[in-house]
């Protein structure tokens, strides 16, 4: 374990002056900028190796909070190697999973600022493996950041066209599932979040110790984008009611008629608010 040096300031440069007789003086002032990069945090690293001391390749290292929640995710370079750099001061576990090998877990260590952590790891074999992973990363199509939360499904496509639900998983905050324990097969993965239209791909694992990475860019449904209606009830002084039933009424664009989807009551300021709100047209009523 040994300390990070970090710059608390940005390096600049005095002005340049010289110095021409014995007794000259001269002052060289530097008025100093805070780093954005001064952070209270540190690096984890480390090599990832077998039983024979080889370093193991594409080995998936995750960073986790003592609660379970997943804090990062980073692969093992060619050399075995792996880095988490900006990692803040708290208590932590690290999972390893690599193809044919046995999970490895750690005892849950602290992270204190500035420090960096060398934190190597030998994997067993799993006699019994022979399995593959999917993994990918889901973008929204028109910005291009990652989606939280995304509900994937993985179906196993049988020999008569039928599809089994194999597993289902979830994006992480940094749009990333990924499922485990993959016999050779055809597959079908469905996508879908609320707000997007729903996004299906197929993919076959044909060898032993394949992953396959995929980035899903999902395409932002508009007429299931909800928003919201609010407002305010005031009396001939302007005074806020509170406690007043509000109406909300949709008109059908197909046979024009008007008919109540929800209410609700106005709080202490006579505001009130509906979320959840398709697209449409709408209008309120209220009654005391």
């Amino acid at each position: 374990m040994n300390e990070v040096i970090r710059n608390k300031y940005i390096l600049e440069e005095s002005k340049e002056d010289s110095i021409l007789k014995s007794n000259d003086e001269i002052e060289l002032n530097l008025k100093l900028t805070p780093s954005i990069n001064y952070i209270k945090s540190s690096t984890i690293e480390g090599n990832i190796l077998d039983e024979e001391g080889k370093n193991i390749t594409n080995a998936i290292v995750k960073l986790e909070s003592l609660d379970k929640k997943f804090k990062a995710q980073a692969i093992t370079n060619s050399n075995g190697r792996y880095v988490f750099e900006d990692v803040m001061e708290n208590f932590y576990t690290l999972s390893i999973w690599s193809n044919n090998m046995l999970v490895k877990r750690n005892e849950k260590f602290q992270v204190i600022g500035f420090m960096s952590y060398n934190m190597d790891f030998t994997l067993k074999k799993d006699e019994n493996s022979n399995t593959s992973i999917i993994t990918g990363d889901v973008f929204d199509s028109t910005d291009n950041t990652l989606i939280y939360n995304v509900v994937v499904m993985l179906f196993e496509i049988q020999q008569n066209g039928e599809r089994t639900l194999k597993s289902i998983a979830y994006t992480n905050e940094f749009g990333q599932f990924a499922f485990r324990k993959i016999l050779n097969g055809e597959y079908f993965l469905v996508f879908n979040m609320h707000g997007y239209i729903k996004y299906f791909t197929n993919i076959s694992i044909i060898k032993p110790s394949q992953i396959s990475s995929l980035k899903i860019n999902m395409i932002p449904d508009e007429a299931k984008i909800n928003k919201t209606i609010s407002g305010a009830i005031l009396d001939s002084s302007g005074n806020p009611v509170k406690d007043v039933f509000v109406y909300l009424y949709f008109k059908s664009p197909n046979d024009k008629k008007e008919k109540i989807i929800k209410v609700t009551k106005t709080n202490e300021d006579g505001v009130y608010v509906f979320i959840d709100i398709p697209k449409g047209s709408y209008r309120v009523m209220y009654a005391n």
